[in-house]
């Protein structure tokens, strides 16, 4: 049996005292042709200056959904906030217009894409790329901007950067290019940096390398980061909390050490069992999470991971409400309120 446990609200949960970014009950859907899908359910959480948050959770989940959101950036006409607030600095982003968004967007939070390769523009210098925006959001001469763009690349490991920034993208290796947009998202001095899926099309040394980077500017330019990723390994050593999502919901959200330790939502020890362990024994296989996710335009009733989990009973039909095993420490699971360890909760249907 668990610990006794208290019942928190979803905002309040693992919220930093100080947050320079809160994402209050945030509901976001898509109109398509099967009708109205709901990508993000309720989702909340906060942000502290200098803090790095995970987003973990298969493709699908919702992930990128809050990027774009945060960031303004949903493909219209289809993508819309149905409702919640996303109060970055005490000012509600969903309530600026386009030109107030595009003032914020790149020079206050910035995002970096998950391919580097197809976000650059492949007939466009690097130099044009990065300084249109040192130029636009801070108001910098040419000569000033290119000044800037050659420091930025320099930090982020670029060699002879006052040389490669007259290179074109296809110059570039992957792991080159990726440093190349972190240096355009940095240039303008974010607060917050968005990192949606940085490192998925290098390869592991290069990954290493690139997230070695982020933590090291994260913490050289006093910067709050984001860091999306399918792979709870990444955040392990990157991320102070974690945010697993799965079909549009926050369903875990603790301290990385939390999360580890003491995994309380069927989903996230699924992630966890699935990770590659060095002193696994040799010719074992790998474990997964049976099932797919569940389709966005019918979802299942009541907990959207009923489908695929294992524990899974009757209460499981309605709607899990959100439990605190330990302080900063929530998830939203059936398990949790009747005070049963997912090792345990065998035979509860």
């Amino acid at each position: 049996m668990m610990n006794a446990h208290v019942r928190t609200e979803a905002s309040e949960a693992a919220r930093p005292a100080s947050s320079l970014l809160e994402v209050k009950n945030l509901t976001t859907e898509f109109r398509t042709e099967r009708g109205t899908v709901r990508s993000l359910h309720s989702v909340s959480f906060g942000l502290g200056e200098g803090e790095a948050l995970g987003l973990v959770g298969e493709s699908g989940c919702g992930k990128s959904v809050t990027a774009l959101s945060i960031m303004g950036l949903l493909p219209q006409p289809a993508g819309r906030i149905v409702s919640g607030e996303i109060l970055f600095n005490g000012v509600d982003l969903t309530k600026l217009s386009d030109r107030e968004m595009e003032a914020v967007r790149g020079k206050d939070i910035a995002l970096i894409f998950q391919d580097a390769l197809t976000s650059l523009n492949p007939v466009l210098t690097i130099e044009r790329q990065i300084t249109e925006a040192a130029r636009r959001h801070l108001g910098l001469s040419p000569a000033a901007a290119r000044r800037r763009a050659i420091e930025f690349l320099d930090l982020v490991g670029i060699p002879a950067p006052d040389k490669r920034i007259s290179d074109y993208p296809h110059q570039f290796s992957g792991g080159m290019r990726q440093r190349v947009m972190i240096a355009m998202a940095l240039v303008c001095g974010p607060r917050l940096l968005i990192a949606d899926e940085p490192t998925t099309a290098l390869d592991v040394t290069i990954q290493a390398q690139i997230l070695e980077l982020l933590q090291r500017l994260r913490k050289e330019l006093s910067m709050a980061l984001i860091m999306i990723t399918h792979d709870l390994g990444v955040v392990a050593g990157i991320a102070d909390r974690v945010n697993v999502m799965y079909a549009g919901h926050v369903v875990e959200t603790g301290m990385v050490r939390q999360i580890f330790k003491n995994a309380s939502h069927p989903y996230t020890a699924g992630l966890l069992g699935s990770i590659p362990k060095l002193d696994s024994i040799r010719g074992s296989k790998l474990q997964s999470i049976k099932g797919t996710p569940p389709d966005l335009a019918n979802p299942p009733p009541g907990c959207p991971f009923t489908p695929r989990c294992s524990h899974a009973f009757d209460k499981c039909a309605e709607p899990p409400p959100r439990s605190s095993p330990e302080p900063a420490h929530a998830a939203e699971c059936w398990l949790l309120e009747a005070g049963v360890n997912t090792a345990d909760s065998r035979g509860l249907s």
